[in-house]
């Protein structure tokens, strides 16, 4: 049975003046720092199908080390509006490289590497393409009989497409060498998370509104780049006089991916709905006081029948934020510590069974 006592991890507790999910939220924001000595050694540009790319960070141990053989790569996605050197993404790519040993890869969604794309589209939800292509080129790069052990982290948007990519391609993933993978502060349903963050004073005026001017700036510079040779699938019009996320959702995003409207797109993309297909050993941590989500929405383990996903929901934390002293420095999250230990306990397991492509591997935990 899944315990944190079973992975050697403590429940989180944040202390009494930062149990608020505000606080939470904007402190591990504006007071963590990020993790000392800890730097990429190289960028890559991926080239897409459709004509577009992406880069991802990467964090590459020296070559030659007698752990090359049984090294395991680690995948990164972060959230909406952030990038690969983001603070948490930068945390959890250190947790990777320093306490697993891994060779990290932290993608950029499309137009969050500081570049302008070449096309109209960026990223969402359910677009899990991108994170497939780079599971395949990592795999067709691995000379080895058995691929090495793969590992995926993600939080927020990024945790969303993670679950998804497992839920609806658990055949690929197992096919790759997916070992295991973690996420945390993801939007289980979207439908009725969404209104959450456009309402309030501190979701509109402060998180809605920071992604919303930031989604705008992109896609307006990209616009003035694409539009004369490519008409674009979106009225820019609208999309700059949107003053939601939701709005933005139903100028942009619908139109731009082929969607009947932003309810249609959380429909289709909302993780939730996909945790029950997951096939490789997944960890989701959630806290109940995270603004950005209606936490009635959770699903229970109960509701999943899926021993492959276990559920950790702390009473706080916020939306990312995990803070358990008020001045953290660079200290990683709590988050951190827990994935460290789910992983290691991961690889431990896939390089006991030693199984080639399992039709259904094993859970961590069993009943």
């Amino acid at each position: 049975m899944f315990t944190l006592q079973a992975l050697g991890v403590p429940e989180f507790r944040a202390p009494a003046h930062l149990r608020n999910g505000h606080v939470q939220t904007i402190g591990g924001a504006v007071l963590r720092q990020a993790p000392a000595r800890f730097a990429y050694t190289s960028r890559i540009r991926l080239a897409t199908p459709d004509g577009d790319w992406f880069e991802v960070d990467c964090a590459l141990h020296a070559l030659g080390a007698k752990e090359d053989a049984v090294r395991p790569a680690a995948v990164v996605l972060h959230g909406l509006e952030s990038c690969a050197r983001g603070l948490q993404s930068m945390h959890l790519a250190n947790m990777f490289y320093r306490c697993l040993g891994a060779d990290v890869y932290a993608m950029n969604f499309r137009g969050c590497s500081g570049a302008l794309n070449a096309t109209h589209k960026s990223y969402h939800l359910g677009e899990t393409a991108d994170l497939q292509l780079l599971i395949e080129r990592l795999v067709a790069n691995d000379d080895r009989r058995r691929p090495r052990p793969l590992l995926l982290a993600g939080f927020s948007l990024g945790g969303n497409v993670i679950v998804k990519y497992l839920g609806e391609s658990a055949a690929h993933a197992r096919r790759h060498g997916v070992a295991a993978a973690a996420v945390y502060c993801v939007p289980f349903d979207a439908v009725t998370s969404q209104p959450v963050l456009d309402s309030g004073l501190l979701n509109r005026y402060v998180y809605s509104r920071r992604f919303v001017r930031s989604i705008q700036r992109k896609i307006a510079a990209r616009h003035a780049v694409l539009a004369a040779t490519e008409p674009p699938p979106y009225d820019l019009s609208r999309v700059l006089a949107a003053r939601t996320i939701g709005e933005i959702d139903d100028a942009y995003i619908a139109p731009t991916y082929g969607f009947a409207d932003r309810w249609d797109y959380y429909r289709r993309c909302s993780c939730g709905q996909f945790l029950a297909a997951v096939r490789s050993p997944l960890l989701v941590v959630n806290a109940w006081d995270d603004p950005f989500y209606d936490t009635s929405a959770y699903p229970t383990a109960e509701q999943l029948h899926n021993e492959q996903v276990q559920l950790v929901y702390t009473q706080h934390g916020g939306h990312c934020g995990f803070l358990e002293r008020w001045m953290p420095g660079a200290r990683p999250p709590w988050v951190c510590d827990l994935f460290a230990s789910w992983f290691q306990t991961a690889l431990q397991r896939w390089r006991r069974d030693g199984v080639e492509e399992p039709s259904e591997p094993a859970a961590i935990f069993a009943e």
